[in-house]
Parts: structure tokens; C-alpha cells; sequence
């Protein structure tokens, strides 16, 4: 016993026993034990404190002790240490406050119903407001729970079993807790049931946890319901535990037809091997794999892209997951596939978030130290540390991990949830908190705290538990996201409820995105309430809402890709249209005005209608390519000329009509151009139907569209094959020209040396006699003139005149003939200064005659300026000659221009001419006026001509008898010289 309470025999002796016990647990009548008193226990609990002023617990035996003559002597007591007993029930105690249980105990036969200190908290109530009744009990039970927990305690009385009950406890109107209820009934000697105890838990997390795993089922049932994949889940064997409806829409097998059956029950052997051993490799590497299976469909082969990935049940069954994806339309183009791979990531990952769940834990550290004694497994890992910490809270700064404010701003130790609890006794529901783990990841938990107090309610620990909320953190994010996507998306989202206890049924508006009040034509956010088909009357009809109905009744999604319905203003319009049932019984209708989109498709089909019956109906070969080079369109001409069907031609078939000799040059020009983007035209033969090769002419042009972006080419032939054998005739009888023009341009250059030299010869020749004849009549004159009679003078002065005319011919005639071999040497000429120097030239020789002259302001020209002048010498002479019976005479010089030549004219209203003899007016000695009041040798246009034709221009003239006339020559703007020695080399002669 000395050693028990921590002192010595020698220490204890002359003391008294009371001086041991904790002044606090003397038990009552203690100082009678000093006395026989038959009365008191035998045995009691007893609390001492030892010598070094720790706490014993222990078990008191007493005996009253007499002698022989049965006189009172003492008392003998034992003592048996019970303390470890006694700290393992304050535990269980720390345990059950901990878990937020508390336990009852209920006599029946005095109906007094005592209860543990936190079976108040944990009703949600004061100490003060539990009944102490069972009946008055039964008042914190929620109603509708009532009547089942009484029957299940008075069943529990009847058959004496234990009994176990969840139900609802509503310590206030606006709250409701959950409790687990579990009881115990006692009975006396007799069998009669004397007591009963049990405890109460508080599972209201764990009930709206299994709220929100129904929530996640539902939600994961209604992805599976609608996904556009296939997916499934089979045991080690093979077996199908479970297929989506898509699976079985796919194969047109019900769920009953899959469950329970192996690849092999279910596919060919080929197939049934593929997918065996797919699934063989995911569960020997324990690891997700991808692959690309085949399948066999009455409409021929499928191609998948399968994702596999083992799970694991909670009891330790490992399972095989797939999803797979119909890739066969999409296996086309790389883009697709691209495509489709990145919408199934997302689908996994979505998958995944699906399936997770959310961890929690408890930390319990003692008071008033801080020194963390307990911590789960669930709390290491949201801190992010394999060990419990042996610490305490103020050494916290000091961890691996830190803890912040939503806001984030740090926690001090001492604002800890944990701290307040042990400090001050707070009870901390669900704060928030941001912790950053070692290695740099943050969690958000909810921390719920509280104060663990012994029975004289001193606080000797606390407890605080971690909810690890950063899933539902992300989630809502990712809501609010999808909310906004929602908002601002252009397709009109509504939510409908049914109302069937209206006739006839219809449905209700419950929510609605502004794109869906946009299509309304009004603001459906105050149209709560209101009946579809009073919103939308010429969109559903009565018929639509029966539709309607029946996706609910389904519960699957319906599509009315295209509903035509008529506006307000009376106006046909499309729509396309979604049906989908929702949870709770609610409608989503997602709708898209469509109508820029089918009209845009019928003009464009009317645009293509006309295209090919115009290209059909066009006498060339019309063809159009792709981005990719290959031709995808050949028009009737073509088919009809190549003899053969457009699947021929299409893709790269065409070039098996194209000669062997050209087909390398087609196809570098063709491909070349096709990574220019530029346009193209090539000649190369092409086999007809007969087999024959004929030239053809293709041009072809890069296809844009109004955003700029490339989408092909567009070409046409034509048949050259005639033009190619004219083109050779052509080159042949040119070179035979060419000859003969040579041939011909050395005769005449031979006779036009002639011509000069005869002109020369008979120019000097004629000049000797007509002196001679000058010389003689002017001495006869002297001699004989004033015996002449007036017909004599006369006669004498026609001879002088005519030998002076036959001169003037002679040195026209060399002027003539010297102007085909005068050299050319061209400058600019400013006709404006040419003309005024002529003029006043002509105008000293025509005396005092009356003339209104009317000059334009003419151009600067390109020419040899001798040759130039004696042009209009010789017109503005014509035009004063001509002109000498007007009173007065016009005479008007102008001229116009084209882009490659000047026109310049001389007009007068003179005698004129007829048109009939126009033809002659620029030949030598060609004279349409022989009158001898007007003088001239017929050789002034036609050197007019010739001089124009030097400088490779025109003449012509225009006229009408006694109206007067115009006479026209054009002067290029840029002369060549070749064309200009051409026309030297040409017009040696007078013809033109």
C-alpha cells in the first residue's frame, strides 16, 4: 500500500488513512469508519493522491475488525490500484465527445433517463432543455421520425433485442440534425426489462455525405445516360458488370443481353481475341491503356479508339473501366481525330473528378500544453507529412506546412481553431482554411473544433476535424465557369417543369439564359412561371408538348434538328431544337434560330444548281480541286469528251488521260501553282473517248473564300487541237511569205531605183528643151512683140506658162522621188510653232484675201520636222486654193487622240469633192478638179502620204461637192523604229 500511494511503511505509521484521500472524492461518511458500522459497503471507488501529488485510483475493500470478546478493534482496508481502468474510460469518454457521440441510460421502472455531459451539444440543445422523460424526449425527434422511433424502442422492450435507428433531431425550426440511435435493454432476475441504454451519434456530415454521393451518382448515372461514348466495366473474368445506354444503342442490346456475359458469348473469335487481350494488358500493367479496336457492324467495319484503365472496389475487387469512341467518319482527316482524342481527355478527366472522393480527419492535443497526441492517417495526408508530429501548437511555425486565411493571410498559432478550443473553451464550426504543403500544393479544408472537458469541466484536451473541401472548391469554380458559359452562349437554354393537374398538361418556365429571351423576343427572367406554348406560340404546338411529355417519360434526349414555324410578322423561320430530361422531373430545351443558316443553304444550293447546269451547258471542260490537289468535280463536257464516269476522274484519275510525253510537265505546272496560289494555264494533249490524243487549252485560277482562305482550284479547257493545226499552216505559209515578201521587196527595191534614175534622167532630159523653149519665146518677145496681135500675145504667154508648169512638175517629181530615200531623224516637234510658221508663209502668197483661221492648241510629237512642215504646206495650200470663190473662207486645224496615236485634221469650205473618188485623192498626178483657176501638178498629197507613212501613220479624207472637205493623218505616240523603217523600206512606191 506504501509503495501504491509513493511513500514508505515507516512514513505512513502515527498517520491517518484520511490524510490520502484526494480532497475532492472523500465519500461520504468516511469519518464513521473509525466505528463497526455494518451498514457501509464493503467495497467503494476511492480517488488518492500520492506523496509526489499524482492521482491513484483505486478500489477499497474494508473489514471491521473484533477480538475474542467481539469488541471493536479497527478497520482492515485493501487497496487495488485501478487507475489504468479509470484514465482508459476518460479516454473512451475523450473518444465518444470526439466523435460528437454521448451516451443515455433509462431506468424503467423510475423512468428517470440519465444522460453524458455532450448529449446536449450533440442534440443541438442546452443541458437544460432536454426532457427528462422518455415521452418529453420524443418532442426533440423530428415528426415525421416520431412514431417509427417509438415503435422500434417498444419493439425492442417487447423482444428484448438490441435495436439500432437513424432519425432526424429538430432542436430548432431551422435546423435538423441527424442521429444514429443504438440501445440496449436490461432485465432483472426475473426476465422483466428493468433498463435500457444506448448511445447517440451525430452522423448529420456523414448523412449529407451520402447526400452528396447520391448527388454524384445521379449525376454520374445522367453523364453516363447521354455521354456520346461507349463505356462499360467488367470483373478479372471478363464478365460485363455494367454498359451505357450508348453501348447498347451501338450493338442494339439491351443491358440484360451484356451483364454476366464474356467478349467471347458476345462477338465473332477474331473480335472476341482483339478485346481479350486489350483488356489482358491493362490488368497485367496495372496501368490505363489505349487502343484502336474494330468491330464488325451490319453496316461494315467500325473502327474505336478504346481507353482501358483497371479500378478497385472498396472491398479489394479489381475491375476493368473502358470508354470507347466510334472513330470511323472521323478517321478521314487527322483534324478530326485530333479532335475526338481531345474531347475524350476531356471525358476522362471528367470521369475522374466524378469518382473522387473527399477525405477527413482528426487531430486531439492536450490542454493546456498543445501537445498533439492523436492524428489520423486522413490528416497526414491533407498536411502532406508521413508522421504525426510529436509537437506542440506554438511549434507549428516551425512545420513543413502553413496554414492561411481565405484571404490569405497567415495564422498565428494562437488563432488556430485547436488553440481557441483549448484556450477559451470556442467551439469552431466549419472555418475555412488554405494549407500550402511542403511541396507546394494548397488544399482547402473546413475545420470543426471543440473543447474536451473531465467531470469537473476543466478543459483537458481538444479535438479538432479537417474536411477536405478543395474538390468542391475546384467544382464550384468550374460551375461558375460553366454558369457563365451558360449566360453568354448563343444558344437559347431553358428549364421547364411539367404541370400535369392542368388540362391539358403543359409545361412551366423555371429558368432561361439571354439567349433564349433573345429568341423570344422578350425577357424570359420575368416570365417565371409561364406556359411553353404561351412563350413560344408559333414554335410548339399541342402536338410538340405531347412530344415533350414522352422525352420525360423516356428519359432520354430527343433532337427536332430542323422545325420551321412562322414569327410574329408572319415571316417563315427555322429552328433547331433539344430536348433533354433533367433531374427532379425538370426539361432542358436548347433551341438555335437557324434561319440565316438554311437560307444561306439554299442559295447556296441554288448557287450550285446553277453552276452545274451552266458548266454542263458551257462548250469547255470544266473541272475543281481541293486544298489536297485532287479534283473532285468534272463537268458533262468533259465526261462526255474523256468517255468516262466522274468516279474515274475524280482524285488523280484524270492524269490517265493525259499523254505520256506531257504528263511530267501537267503535273509539275499543276503543283507548282498549287503552292503559289497563283493562277496557271498550260497546253498538253488529252485522250478522247476514240482514243485519239487532242490538244487542249487549260487555264485554272486559285479559289478564295470571303475570309481569304484558300479552298481550291477552279479550271476549263478547250480543244485546241484545230488552232494547233492552223498554228503550223499559219507558221509554214508565213515563212512561204516571208519568202515572196523578200522576194517581192527586192524587185521593187530594183525598180524603185529605176524609177529614180528614169525620174532623174527624164528630169534633166526634159529640163534642156523646156530653157530652150523659155529662152526663145523671150526672145521672141523682144523681137517681134509690139507687131503681135492680142491672140499672138496670148498664145506667147500660154507657151511661157506651160513650159514654167512643166518645171514645176519636173522639181516635184524629184521632190517626190528624193522623199523615199531622205534619212529620218526624229525629234520633238511642237506643231503649234510648225503650223504658225506655215501659215504666215501662205498667207504673205494669198495677198489680201479674206481668211478665218481657227487653230486648235495642238501637241508636242515625236517626228522629222522637214517632213512635218511640207504635210502642212501642202494641206493648208489645198485648203487656201480651194477655198478662193469663199467669202470669207474658214479654214479650221484641230486634232484628237487615242491611247496609242494624235489625229490631226486640216478643214476648209471649199469646193469639196465626191466620196466616189475619194480613193484617188493621194495618188500621183491624180487631180479631181481640172478647173485652170486651180493650179497644181497632182504630186502634193501623195507626197503627203508618203511622208506619213514614214512615220507609220494614216491618211484619209472626208468631203462633200461645194460643202468643202477634211483631210486626216494620225502620228503614233510612240513610234518603233522597226515599224518606221518598215514603212521606208514599203513605200518606195506610190502605192499605199
Amino acid at each position: 500500500m506504501a509503495q501504491m500511494l509513493g511513500s514508505s511503511p515507516e512514513a505512513m505509521l502515527d498517520r491517518s488513512f484520511f490524510d490520502w484521500f484526494d480532497q475532492g472524492d472523500r465519500p461520504e461518511g468516511y469519518q464513521t469508519l473509525t466505528q463497526p458500522y455494518p451498514g457501509h459497503p464493503e467495497q467503494w471507488d476511492g480517488r488518492f493522491r500520492r506523496q509526489d501529488q499524482s492521482l491513484l485510483w483505486a478500489i477499497v475493500s474494508m473489514n471491521s475488525i473484533f477480538d475474542d470478546q467481539g469488541q471493536f478493534q479497527g478497520t482492515h482496508l485493501m487497496l487495488t490500484d485501478v487507475s489504468d481502468r479509470q484514465q482508459t474510460q476518460e479516454r473512451l469518454q475523450l473518444s465518444l465527445e470526439a466523435g460528437r457521440m454521448g451516451f443515455w441510460d433509462w431506468n424503467l421502472l423510475t423512468h428517470e433517463i440519465v444522460r453524458s455531459d455532450n448529449l446536449a451539444e450533440i442534440y443541438g440543445v442546452s443541458p437544460g432543455q432536454l426532457p427528462g422523460t422518455f415521452d418529453g424526449s420524443l418532442s426533440l425527434i423530428h415528426p415525421e421520425d416520431r412514431e417509427r422511433v417509438k415503435a422500434a424502442i417498444a419493439l425492442a422492450l417487447v423482444e428484448t433485442n438490441p435495436y439500432s435507428l437513424e432519425f432526424r433531431i429538430q432542436p430548432s425550426p431551422d435546423e435538423i440534425r441527424w442521429i444514429l440511435g443504438k440501445g440496449r435493454v436490461f432485465k432483472d432476475g426475473n426476465g422483466k426489462a428493468v433498463r435500457m441504454m444506448g448511445i447517440a451519434m451525430d452522423i448529420s456530415d456523414r448523412k449529407h455525405t451520402e447526400e452528396s454521393l447520391q448527388q454524384t451518382q445521379q449525376r454520374f448515372e445522367t453523364f453516363m445516360n447521354y455521354s456520346p461514348v461507349a463505356a462499360y466495366f467488367k470483373d478479372e473474368a471478363g464478365r460485363y458488370l455494367y454498359v451505357n445506354p450508348m453501348l447498347e444503342r451501338l450493338w442494339h442490346r439491351p443491358q440484360a443481353g451484356w451483364v454476366g456475359q464474356t467478349d467471347t458469348d458476345l462477338f465473332p473469335q477474331a473480335i472476341a481475341q482483339e478485346l481479350q487481350a486489350h483488356d489482358a494488358t491493362v490488368l497485367a500493367t496495372d496501368q490505363p491503356q489505349e487502343f484502336l479496336e474494330t468491330a464488325e457492324h451490319p453496316d461494315g467495319k467500325h473502327y474505336w479508339i478504346s481507353w482501358k484503365f483497371p479500378m478497385r472496389e472498396p472491398s479489394g475487387r479489381r475491375l476493368l473501366a473502358g470508354i470507347s469512341l466510334d472513330i470511323t467518319d472521323r478517321k478521314r482527316t487527322q483534324e478530326e481525330r485530333d479532335l475526338l482524342l481531345a474531347d475524350l481527355e476531356s471525358q476522362q478527366q471528367l470521369l475522374s473528378a466524378v469518382l473522387q472522393q473527399m477525405p477527413a480527419g482528426a487531430i486531439v492535443a492536450e490542454a493546456p500544453s498543445g501537445q498533439i497526441v492523436l492524428m489520423n492517417q486522413q490528416v497526414r495526408e491533407i498536411l502532406g507529412i508521413s508522421l504525426t508530429p510529436l509537437i506542440t501548437i506554438p511549434d507549428y511555425l516551425h512545420t513543413s506546412y502553413q496554414i492561411f486565411h481565405p484571404d490569405g493571410q497567415p495564422y498565428h498559432p494562437a488563432a488556430l481553431p485547436l488553440t481557441r478550443s483549448i484556450s477559451t473553451g470556442e467551439v469552431v464550426v466549419e472555418e475555412e482554411m488554405q494549407i500550402q504543403r511542403a511541396d507546394g500544393t494548397w488544399v482547402t479544408v473546413l475545420a470543426n473544433s471543440g473543447p474536451i472537458r473531465n467531470a469537473e469541466g476543466k478543459i483537458v484536451a481538444a479535438v479538432v476535424t479537417f474536411y477536405d473541401i478543395t474538390a468542391q472548391k475546384q467544382a464550384q469554380a468550374e460551375i461558375n465557369r460553366y454558369a457563365d458559359v451558360v449566360k453568354n452562349i448563343q444558344v437559347g437554354l431553358t428549364v421547364w417543369q411539367l404541370n400535369p393537374g392542368e388540362e391539358p398538361p403543359s409545361f412551366e418556365l423555371i429558368s432561361a439564359n439571354p439567349a433564349a429571351s433573345q429568341l423570344a423576343g422578350k425577357d424570359l427572367t420575368r416570365a417565371v412561371g409561364m406556359r411553353i406554348e404561351t412563350l413560344f406560340p408559333h414554335l410548339v404546338k399541342t402536338s410538340r408538348i405531347v412530344e415533350l411529355q414522352e422525352v420525360l417519360k423516356s428519359s432520354s434526349a430527343r433532337d427536332f434538328p430542323e422545325v420551321i414555324y412562322s414569327d410574329d410578322a408572319g415571316k417563315e423561320r427555322y429552328c433547331s431544337l433539344k430536348a433533354f430530361p433533367l433531374p427532379s422531373r425538370y426539361l432542358g430545351l436548347a433551341y438555335e434560330d437557324i434561319t440565316d443558316r438554311k437560307q444561306a443553304q439554299f442559295a447556296l444550293l441554288e448557287s450550285e444548281q446553277r453552276f452545274r447546269i451552266m458548266a454542263d451547258a458551257a462548250p469547255v471542260y470544266i473541272w475543281l480541286a481541293g486544298t489536297d490537289q485532287q479534283c473532285y468535280y468534272f463537268n458533262q463536257p468533259w465526261l462526255e469528251f474523256t468517255g468516262r464516269t466522274l468516279e474515274e476522274e475524280i482524285g488523280k484519275g484524270w492524269v490517265d488521260g493525259v499523254h505520256p510525253d506531257d504528263l511530267e510537265f501537267c503535273l509539275n505546272t499543276y503543283h507548282q501553282a498549287f503552292d503559289l496560289r497563283q493562277p496557271f494555264e498550260m497546253e498538253y494533249r488529252l485522250r478522247r473517248y476514240d482514243g485519239e490524243y487532242r490538244w487542249v487549252l487549260d487555264r485554272a485560277v486559285p479559289r478564295f473564300s470571303h475570309d481569304g482562305r484558300f479552298e481550291g482550284y477552279v479550271g476549263s479547257c478547250i480543244d485546241i487541237s484545230d488552232r494547233k493545226i492552223y498554228e503550223s499552216e499559219i507558221k509554214r505559209l508565213n515563212a512561204s511569205l516571208e519568202r515572196r515578201v523578200s522576194d517581192r521587196t527586192a524587185q521593187l527595191e530594183a525598180a524603185n531605183q529605176e524609177l529614180e534614175s528614169f525620174a532623174y534622167s527624164v528630169s534633166h532630159d526634159l529640163r534642156a528643151p523646156l530653157r530652150h523653149i523659155s529662152g526663145f519665146v523671150n526672145l521672141l518677145r523682144k523681137r517681134i512683140e509690139p507687131s503681135l496681135d492680142e491672140n499672138s500675145q496670148r498664145y506667147l504667154d500660154i507657151i511661157v506658162k506651160s513650159t514654167h508648169q512643166a518645171e514645176e512638175l519636173i522639181d516635184n517629181l524629184l521632190a517626190f522621188s528624193r522623199m523615199a530615200r531622205a534619212q529620218m531623224r526624229f525629234i520633238k516637234v511642237d506643231m503649234n510653232q510648225l503650223v504658225k510658221e506655215v501659215r504666215q508663209t501662205l498667207e504673205i502668197q494669198s495677198g489680201d484675201r479674206q481668211i478665218i483661221w481657227e487653230i486648235a492648241s495642238l501637241p508636242t510629237v515625236k517626228g522629222e520636222p522637214t517632213m512635218l512642215r511640207l504635210v502642212f504646206q501642202n494641206l493648208l495650200d489645198n485648203a487656201i486654193k480651194y477655198t478662193q470663190r469663199q467669202q470669207p473662207a474658214e479654214i479650221t486645224v484641230g486634232f484628237n487622240e487615242s491611247d496609242l496615236e494624235f489625229i490631226f485634221f486640216v478643214r476648209d469650205n471649199g469646193i469639196g469633192f465626191d466620196m466616189r473618188y475619194a480613193h484617188k485623192l493621194f495618188g500621183v498626178f491624180q487631180r479631181l478638179h481640172s478647173n485652170p483657176d486651180f493650179v497644181g501638178t497632182g504630186i502634193g498629197l501623195a507626197n503627203v502620204r508618203r511622208i506619213i507613212h514614214r512615220h507609220g501613220g494614216r491618211t484619209w479624207a472626208e468631203g462633200e461637192v461645194d460643202l468643202g472637205a477634211t483631210f486626216y493623218f494620225s502620228l503614233p505616240k510612240a513610234p518603233e523604229p522597226e515599224q518606221l523603217e518598215s514603212a521606208s523600206n514599203l513605200l518606195g512606191s506610190t502605192s499605199s
